[in-house]
């Protein structure tokens, strides 16, 4: 992985899973404790920072390439749960995190309300299917509102 990461032109040929064959299109850190607990100027906390550097690059080049619908949808079990965890976090994020909560607030609030642009008790199924469209389309703009999180992170983040 490191290797293919330093790569120049890694971009050009997309990396698939070997699991699964899709497209990975985002990568994510993941730590033993010892990692993270190492200091930045022994061998493994230098390690630890240049596959941080890596990992950014990749990502800020990879969210820029266009996905299918369907790849967007593959994707939306892992973001959402790293999403809830990142809210949960230690982390200063506080705008990121408001952006979210007024999304999913909003949401809510469109589809509890009786005041509807489809209500359900005129137009029956038509109506659940409008509330369903805005939930759909609330899952997808938090993914890509946290894709872009983590597209724009730079630095040392753990």
């Amino acid at each position: 992985m490191k290797i293919y990461l330093q790569h120049e032109d890694f971009v050009i040929s997309t990396m698939t899973c070997p699991l699964c064959r899709q497209p990975i299109t985002l990568l994510f850190n993941s730590y033993t404790e010892e990692e993270r607990n190492a200091q930045p100027e022994s061998d493994l906390g230098k390690q630890r920072i240049e596959m941080n550097v890596l990992m950014n690059r990749f990502n800020r080049i990879a969210s820029g390439t266009p996905k299918t619908l369907l790849q967007n949808i593959y994707d939306w079990p892992v973001l959402i749960r790293r999403l809830f965890n990142e809210l949960f976090s230690q982390r200063p994020m506080l705008l990121f995190r408001i952006r979210i909560i007024l999304l999913v607030v909003c949401g809510a609030v469109y589809v509890f309300s009786p005041v509807d642009a489809l209500p359900e008790a005129a137009y029956g199924i038509l109506g659940l299917i409008d509330d369903a469209l805005v939930i759909l389309f609330c899952i997808w703009y938090m993914v890509n509102v946290y894709r872009s999180f983590l597209a724009s992170q730079e630095g040392d983040i753990d």
